[in-house]
């Protein structure tokens, strides 16, 4: 039915994303190298465009950078925290499950994704269906 279709399409797109960014992904551990306030902060659009049941956030900074990723809502809440690290240059993406801090799935709305990138503040906006 709906659900196995959705559910592929949702590990598909998931493989797809991994293989774009295949050795660029991940958060980089210690030196070399203290990260730095980068030139180019890029926070792309989430997709599929709504969380259901879940998305990914695609971005990118262009040299060693702290990076945190913030699920906000409505009201400008935290709901959680996607991503925190030290990440090299290049494309990353985290996947978000539609859920809290707690992993209680999150009411239907729209939910902000914020990146603070050594200072550089960038949201994109992602409606969470019922």
């Amino acid at each position: 039915g709906g659900k196995m279709k959705r559910r592929f399409w949702n590990h598909l797109l998931f493989f797809c994303m991994m293989l774009l960014t295949a050795g660029l992904a991940g958060a980089a551990e210690g030196p070399p190298g203290a990260p730095g306030r980068p030139g180019r902060v890029r926070l792309e659009q989430p997709f599929p465009r709504t969380a259901d049941p879940a998305a990914f956030v695609p971005f990118e900074v262009d040299g060693r950078t702290h990076v945190t990723l913030d699920v906000l809502d409505a009201a400008g809440n935290p709901v959680v925290r996607l991503a925190e690290g030290v990440y090299d240059g290049g494309r990353h993406a985290v996947r978000w499950r539609g859920c809290d801090e707690a992993g209680r799935r999150v009411a239907p709305g729209v939910y902000t994704v914020r990146m603070n990138a050594g200072g550089k503040v960038r949201t994109r906006v992602l409606p969470v269906l019922g």
